[in-house]
């Protein structure tokens, strides 16, 4: 894999795609993914790049609830929010992942 995350979305779906849909996640965009709960709100995690020159990423994770904002599309995390969230926190509490893993 590259060091270079200028086009990170891309990067995220092609090796994190098939993880996600094994876990029964849909694809919003790039890096966000969502799974519909019979209740009606959506689990709900993006990928985010640390930024330019950095090596790692965020995962962020949460619940979306459609009903409180019925004119954004389902899965636009970024567009309607999570109601509740959290990082992920990695085994050095950084909350950063390597790109390796």
């Amino acid at each position: 894999m590259s060091r270079d995350y200028s086009n990170f979305a891309a990067l995220a779906k092609r090796c994190f795609l098939p993880v996600s849909e094994a876990l029964g996640y849909e694809q919003a965009s790039g890096t966000e993914y969502f799974k519909k709960s019979t209740s009606g709100w959506l689990e709900s995690f993006n990928l985010q790049t640390a930024g330019h020159g950095n090596d790692f990423f965020y995962v962020n994770y949460g619940i979306e609830v459609p009903n409180l904002c019925p004119a954004v599309p389902v899965g636009e995390t970024r567009k309607r929010g999570m109601l509740l969230w959290a990082r992920l926190r990695d085994i050095d509490d950084s909350g950063g992942f390597n790109r390796e893993s």
